[in-house]
C-alpha cells in the first residue's frame, strides 16, 4: 500500500530564516545521492550527510541581513534589504544589477536569469555573455535539462534555449500568474492558486493547459499554509497545514494521506522522485529541515485511485457531523429478504448526544446502568473499538462522557467498580488529546486500565511514557511501554524528551533489558537503551551500571561470535558432510543385513506329537 512517513529531522533552522527562502541544490537530489546541499537564507549554505543520520559536514556562514535567492551545487546568489544583489562564485563575490531568480551550474560554466529578464553566463567569475530579454519583473524561472529555459513574468510564460537565446514558445496574457506557484517536470508545467485552489497544468512543448484540477480540501485559502512539490507525472505530494497528500491529479484521487499530529504545518520545499520530499516543519517551538520517506512505488494508475476519489474523500472526511447515515451494502430486495437475519441492515444512525449525556449523568453512580445506556444508544456489540463502531466520531462527546467517568469514580486495587465503558473508550481512536495527560498516573493503581492505557490509548504524553519506564518494576508493563514509545515517537524526539525529566534513573530499565531473552524484542529494547544513552551520557551512569551493560554487550557479542563459527563450519566443510552422510548410510546398512541374518522373515519349528 502506498504510505507517507512521519518526518525526521535534519538540521534545526533559525527562527530568522523560516520567512525566507531554503533552497536545495537539485544537483543533490539524484537516486544514489547520500548527501543534500541546503542553502538556509541568513543562516549558511550547508552540505549533509543523510545515512546512517543525518550529519552536517561542511557549512558556509551567510549574514544574518542576506537572503538566498538561488543556489545550485556550489553557486548561489544573495539579495539584501537595500537592493544589494551578489553572486557567489567559486569563492569571490561578483555585484549583480539585480536579483537572480534561478542559476544552473556545471564544470563548463555558470547560467544566471535575473529578475529583470537578463541572461548571463560566467567562464570562471568572468561574465562571458549577456543576452536582455524583452520580459521584465519575472515572478519565477525553471530550468529544463540545463538546455532550456521557462521565464514566467507577470502576465507570460516563455520558453528559451539557453544555448542560442531563441524564445521558442510564447503564450501572453496567462490569467492569475502572480497569485500562483510553479513546478516543472518531465515536460509539464504544474501551476497551483492557492486563493482558487486550482492546478493549471500546463504542456510545455505546445505552451498549452492540459488540464485543470480543482482541490477541494482546502478550508481557509487565506490562512492555510499550503505547499507542494511534483514527484511524479500528474503525481503531486501537497501539504496543507500538517497534512500530506499524495494525489493523482489526471484521475482526481488521494493516493495516500499522512496527519503529522505533532506539527503546527510542513512547507513543502523539494523532493527526489518518488522517494522522499524535503520541507520546512514548524510545531509551536522550533522550525527544522526535515525529511519525509514516500513509499509510493510508483503506484499512481488507476488501481490505487478506485475509491479514492476527491468526493469521496471529502465524505470520509466528514466525521466532525453528529448525525451520520449509514446506507445498507444490498439492494432493497436483498435487504428485505435477508431482514429477519438482521434487523439492523439498512439503520440510521442519528444520536442525540445532549440527551445521552443527560441519561448518562444521571446513571452515572451505576456503573452497570451506565454500561446500558452507552452500548445500547449507540448499538456496541464488544468492549473494545471494531470497525462497526465507526459511526461513532463525535470528539467533544466522547470528551465529556469521559470526563464525567474519570469524575466520579476512583481507580485502585479493589476491582473492577468503574463501567466498562470506559476500557472501551481507551481503545477508540478518537480518544480526546487534551484527556491522555495524567491519564496514566490515574490509572497506576489499577493495573488493567493501566495497562489497557499503555497499549491502546492514542496519543499519549511521551514524557509520562518515559516517567513511568524508568520507575516501574513489572517487566511485562516495561515491555509494552517500550514498544509503545519505539512505535509512536521519532528518535529525536525520545532524545529530547528525555533531556527534559528531571530525574532520570535507568536501573530497573537495565535490569529489564539484560534479563529478556526474547532475541527480537531485545534488539528493540536495545534500541531503546541506546537512545537513553545517548541522551544523558555514559558520564551520569554510575560504575554499577557501566559494569552490567558491558557484560550483557560482552555476552551477546560472544554468542553471535559463536554462532558465526558454527555457520563457518557449515558452510566451509560440506566434505565431511558428505563424508558423515556415507558413513551414516554405511552403518545403517550394516545394521540392516544384521538384522535380516539374526531375525529371519520367518522359521519353522517342529513339534514332537
Amino acid at each position: 500500500m502506498p504510505s507517507i512517513s512521519q518526518p525526521f529531522a535534519i538540521t534545526t533552522v533559525p527562527k530568522q530564516s523560516s520567512t525566507s527562502p531554503i533552497i536545495v541544490s537539485s544537483h543533490s537530489l539524484t537516486a544514489n545521492s547520500n548527501s543534500l546541499d541546503v542553502a538556509i537564507s541568513k543562516y549558511a549554505v550547508s552540505k549533509f550527510v543523510i545515512n546512517p543520520t543525518p550529519k552536517l559536514i561542511n557549512s558556509i556562514p551567510i549574514p544574518s541581513n542576506e537572503v538566498v535567492t538561488a543556489f545550485h551545487d556550489t553557486v548561489f546568489a544573495t539579495a539584501t534589504v537595500n537592493q544589494k544583489y551578489t553572486l557567489h562564485l567559486n569563492g569571490k563575490k561578483v555585484p549583480i544589477q539585480s536579483k537572480i531568480m534561478k542559476l544552473f551550474s556545471d564544470e563548463s560554466q555558470t547560467i544566471t536569469i535575473l529578475e529583470n529578464g537578463t541572461i548571463e553566463k560566467y567562464d570562471s567569475n568572468l561574465i562571458k555573455s549577456t543576452y536582455k530579454t524583452p520580459h521584465k519583473d519575472l515572478v519565477n524561472v525553471e530550468f529544463i535539462e540545463s538546455k532550456y529555459a521557462l521565464l514566467i513574468s507577470q502576465n507570460s510564460i516563455s520558453l528559451y534555449d539557453i544555448n542560442t537565446m531563441i524564445e521558442l514558445r510564447n503564450v501572453a496574457n496567462v490569467q492569475d500568474i502572480v497569485d500562483s506557484d510553479f513546478k516543472s517536470l518531465d515536460g509539464k508545467l504544474y501551476q497551483f492558486n492557492q486563493k482558487l485552489s486550482k492546478f493549471d497544468i500546463w504542456e510545455i512543448s505546445s505552451m498549452t493547459i492540459v488540464n485543470i484540477i480543482t482541490i477541494p480540501f482546502i478550508n481557509d485559502v487565506e490562512k492555510d499554509v499550503v505547499s507542494f512539490t511534483v514527484v511524479d507525472d500528474n503525481c503531486v505530494v501537497m501539504a496543507v497545514n500538517s497534512t500530506i497528500y499524495a494525489l493523482n491529479l489526471h484521475l482526481s484521487s488521494v493516493i495516500s494521506m499522512s496527519e503529522l499530529l505533532n506539527l503546527k504545518w510542513f512547507k513543502l520545499i523539494d523532493n527526489l522522485s518518488n522517494q522522499f520530499v524535503l520541507g520546512l516543519s514548524f510545531n509551536n517551538e522550533n522550525y527544522k529541515f526535515e525529511l519525509i520517506n514516500l513509499d509510493l512505488n510508483s503506484n499512481f494508475g488507476l488501481k490505487d485511485s478506485l475509491g479514492k476519489g476527491f468526493r469521496n474523500f471529502l465524505v470520509d472526511k466528514q466525521s466532525e457531523k453528529e448525525t451520520l447515515v449509514l446506507k445498507s451494502l444490498f439492494s432493497a430486495d436483498e435487504a428485505d429478504e435477508d431482514l429477519h437475519n438482521d434487523s439492523d441492515s439498512d439503520v440510521e444512525h442519528t444520536f442525540n448526544y445532549d440527551k445521552i449525556i443527560v441519561d448518562l449523568n444521571k446513571a452515572v453512580k451505576n456503573p452497570s446502568k451506565f454500561d446500558k445506556i452507552f452500548f445500547e444508544k449507540f448499538n456496541i456489540k464488544k468492549e473494545h473499538y471494531t470497525e462497526a463502531d465507526r459511526f461513532l466520531v463525535n470528539q467533544d462527546f466522547l470528551a465529556k462522557v469521559i470526563e464525567l467517568i474519570l469524575q466520579n469514580y476512583k481507580f485502585d486495587t479493589d476491582g473492577n467498580n468503574y463501567p466498562k465503558t470506559l476500557t472501551y473508550l481507551l481503545t477508540h481512536p478518537l480518544f480526546p488529546v487534551s484527556l491522555t495527560k495524567n491519564l496514566l498516573p490515574k490509572f497506576r493503581e489499577s493495573p488493567r486500565l493501566y495497562k489497557q492505557a499503555i497499549v491502546t490509548c492514542p496519543n499519549l504524553p511521551l514524557g509520562e511514557l518515559l516517567a513511568d519506564l524508568f520507575t516501574i518494576e513489572n517487566n511485562e508493563l516495561s515491555l509494552d511501554i517500550s514498544l509503545r514509545v519505539l512505535q509512536d515517537y521519532t528518535k529525536d524526539s525520545i532524545k529530547e524528551q528525555i533531556k527534559l525529566l528531571p530525574k532520570v534513573d535507568i536501573r530497573n530499565f537495565i535490569e529489564f533489558v539484560t534479563q529478556d531473552e526474547d532475541q527480537q524484542v531485545s534488539s528493540q529494547l536495545f534500541q531503546l537503551l541506546s537512545l537513553i544513552i545517548d541522551s544523558i551520557g555514559l558520564f551520569a551512569l554510575d560504575m554499577d551500571i557501566l559494569g552490567r551493560i558491558s557484560n550483557f554487550i560482552n555476552e551477546k557479542t560472544l554468542v553471535a561470535k559463536q554462532n558465526s563459527e558454527l555457520l563457518h563450519l557449515l558452510d566451509y566443510n560440506p566434505s565431511k558432510q558428505s563424508s558423515a552422510r556415507q558413513s551414516s548410510k554405511l552403518i545403517n546398512n550394516n545394521n540392516k543385513s544384521l538384522h535380516r541374518k539374526t531375525l529371519p522373515t520367518y522359521t519353522v519349528e517342529h513339534l514332537d506329537l
